[in-house]
């Protein structure tokens, strides 16, 4: 073999050539490590990062004077849109449930609730803060207040197609 192949330093070993005292480097390689661990976590975190919001049937409202026993009662009807996030507004259903899907978990979404296309309520949703991956939104409608509850708890009110 030639003398100038043997001579000649291996590539993947051209790191070690660093002008670079032996602390400075072993801190380069950790810093190099840690950094390459935590883009796998993040990469890996947004992946399962993905949840959905169901939302349950609204009522149809009912004449008469609102009560423990007709709690439905309204002078107009109940029609609402919801909006989460930048997502497009969903139109609200007496017959099924709505489900919104494709939603970050760990994000903020506003979420803009209409009535007859008036605003009606508006807060901020992290699924995430709920334990879950899917929620259930539902309307109370003895006070009209919106709701939102982990979909473990509220089987009985969310029926979205596609959920467990």
């Amino acid at each position: 073999m030639p003398r100038a192949l043997l001579r000649r330093p291996c590539p993947f070993m051209q790191i070690a050539s660093l002008p670079l005292r032996r602390g400075s480097q072993l801190a380069f390689f950790r810093g190099a490590v840690l950094g390459i661990a935590w883009l796998v976590a993040v990469s890996g975190a947004n992946a399962a990062d993905e949840g959905a919001v169901c939302i349950a049937d609204v009522p149809a409202a009912t004449p008469g004077e609102k009560s423990l026993h007709n709690a439905t009662a309204s002078e107009a009807p109940y029609d609402f849109t919801v909006r989460i996030g930048d997502r497009p507004a969903v139109a609200t259903s007496p017959d099924r449930s709505v489900l919104v899907q494709g939603l970050a978990t760990s994000a903020a979404h506003r979420v803009v609730i209409k009535r007859n296309g008036k605003p009606f309520a508006s807060f901020l949703l992290r699924i995430a803060d709920y334990k879950s991956e899917t929620v259930c939104m539902w309307l109370g409608p003895l006070y009209e207040s919106w709701s939102v509850w982990p979909m473990a708890e509220a089987k009985h009110l969310c029926a979205c197609d596609g959920l467990q």
